[in-house]
């Protein structure tokens, strides 16, 4: 019988017991999970420059900053040509300050009476040692290779070697060897995801991308060439940076310093060796009325090719603009740049619109002139998808507006939305005024709107009068007028447009010009401009008539 009543108690230990066990391991695995996920992020790219960024607010409002410019390496102790690295901070010994401590205690007791540590204990102040808390976890680290048999190389693999690397990684590595010598660099194995997970190589103290000092730029299954190569300096630097998507297995690259191995080939700039590749067109294009060009980087959508210089020269006619649309865009960012600029002639820097690169399709541009020239440049690693660019002639397409008439040129104004159809239920007032106060000629270049309901007026001065008696044309609508060319008396012009909200049709494009300007463009038989209507007032009419 005691048996009997000791199995349900000893079931029910069991369970009891082993119910603990579970719970016991639910907790640990969702701690080992968490330390886990943990382990993962904090060394990511994101959550790194995140914690830099935050660490580098905190730093500034005290007028503190990271020594060199670098997280990784501490901070600028305040007024001293100073460093204190992280793990220097809050170890017990001070350093920032030191010479002046004493000073600065008497300063304390002169101000509040009595000693205060806290304002003159530098880098041991309790708000650096949670900025140490929060110093950046870095990717990578600093060899000395001395050259000695217990120091001959140095081998650095990408993290997880041989499995995949991690996404989202960016980590750094200088090696430096003793003065005077030399680093020979040997690549042994290599397979990273081509164009986006990459390895620089590069001499000197501080990794960039700047290309005096590059080396390499590489990514893919494929070694870079040449493998081997030495460096310039006793110095050098390598990094890699993964995206957050595919990874590979990596690479595993070998250092040594030159009294050890001599590698065949020097560590020039590969970007300066490389034969530069053409393309685009070398003479200027003339972009006609209402036509669109697109112009597409080589081998779009697919991807460019490295080592380009492609240049795109367009024209439109005088006085007239140009409007580069951007529909796709993305090249390697601070590298494969797009310029843009006024004129033909793309060594003008000074006539340069706008530059380039990234992965964001840029905003609209309009040129300053009628020309315009473009010009892009790939360098001599990552590549991407590239661009497609629509270019054409800017029109002013507003609803009305007070616009300007150049000397010695035009200007371009259409209905809104041309060539597409105008809005419904508008009413658009347009006034030119001349720069010079010389007259303006109207060229209707095509015209078309619902006949009889959406009409088109045009007439002389600033504004309609009253009774509308200022017209070249009264009411317009359907196929283009003729005669279709109309000078003013004076240097002041408009236009009013009008439209009912039951059918839209494509509107029209009118091209205003300085008189003189569009006398020499379209001279007649007898050395005179085309035959066109010009504006004469009723008060004339009748002094004539008188």
């Amino acid at each position: 019988m005691i048996l009997v009543k000791m199995r349900p108690i000893f079931v029910l230990l069991f369970v009891v017991f082993s119910g603990s066990v579970s719970a016991k391991e639910t907790r640990m695995s969702k701690i080992d999970r968490s330390l886990r996920s943990r382990r993962n992020v904090d060394v990511s790219n994101k959550y790194t420059q995140l914690t830099i960024n935050t660490l580098r607010v905190h730093l500034n409002n005290e007028d503190l900053y990271f020594c060199n410019s670098d997280p990784y390496s501490g901070v600028q102790c305040p007024e001293e040509m100073v460093c204190v690295d992280w793990h220097q901070i809050c170890d017990g010994e001070q350093t920032c300050g030191i010479q002046y401590k004493s000073q600065c205690i008497d300063r304390t007791i002169a101000s509040y009476g009595k000693v205060d540590k806290r304002m003159c204990d530098g880098d041991e102040n309790e708000r650096w040692c949670v900025w140490k808390k929060m110093a950046p976890k870095r990717c990578g680290q600093d060899y000395f290779i001395s050259g000695d048999k217990k120091a001959k190389r140095r081998r650095i693999r990408s993290m997880n070697f041989p499995d995949n690397y991690y996404n989202d990684r960016f980590c750094f590595w200088r090696i430096r060897v003793p003065e005077g010598d030399r680093i020979s660099v040997f690549f042994r194995q290599f397979n990273t995801e081509l164009n986006y997970d990459y390895v620089s190589v590069g001499n000197g103290e501080k990794y960039d991308n700047d290309a005096e000092t590059v080396v390499y730029k590489h990514s893919g299954e494929n070694l870079p060439k040449p493998k081997s190569f030495t460096s310039t300096g006793n110095v050098m630097w390598l990094t890699f940076k993964s995206d957050d998507w595919d990874s590979r297995k990596g690479f595993v690259i070998d250092f040594f310093n030159t009294r050890v191995k001599e590698a065949k080939v020097v560590g020039e700039n590969a970007f300066k060796n490389t034969e530069r590749i053409s393309c685009g067109n070398t003479e200027v294009v003339e972009i006609g009325f209402r036509e669109t060009v697109i112009v597409e980087s080589p081998n779009f959508p697919k991807f460019y090719s490295s080592n380009m210089d492609c240049i795109w020269k367009y024209r439109v006619g005088n006085g007239r603009h140009i409007s580069i649309n951007f529909i796709e865009f993305s090249t390697e960012d601070n590298h494969d740049d797009i310029n843009i600029g006024d004129g033909i002639d793309p060594r003008r820097t000074a006539n340069l619109l706008k530059s380039f690169s990234g992965g964001k399709a840029p905003t609209n541009i309009v040129s300053k002139s009628n020309q315009v020239w473009m010009k892009f440049e790939t360098n001599a690693a990552i590549n991407r998808k590239g661009f497609q660019i629509q270019v054409k002639e800017k029109y002013y397409s507003e609803c009305g507006g007070q616009l300007t008439v150049p000397d010695g040129k035009s200007i371009v104004v259409t209905s809104q939305n041309f060539p597409e159809n105008y809005e419904p239920s508008s009413e658009c007032l347009w006034q030119f005024v001349h720069s010079q106060e010389r007259q303006i000629t109207f060229k209707i270049l095509d015209f078309e709107t619902e006949e009889n309901y959406d009409q088109f007026t045009l007439g002389d001065g600033f504004e309609p009068d009253e009774n509308m008696t200022n017209t070249f044309i009264e009411t317009h609508s359907g196929e283009l007028p003729t005669p279709n060319v109309y000078t003013t008396s004076g240097s002041e012009g408009w236009m009013l447009f009008t439209s009912d909200d039951v059918k839209q049709m494509a509107g029209f494009i009118i091209e205003v010009y300085d008189k003189k300007h569009y006398d020499e463009l379209f001279p007649s038989e007898d050395g005179n401009s085309e035959a066109s209507i010009s504006f004469v007032s009723s008060s004339v009419d009748e002094d004539l008539a008188g």
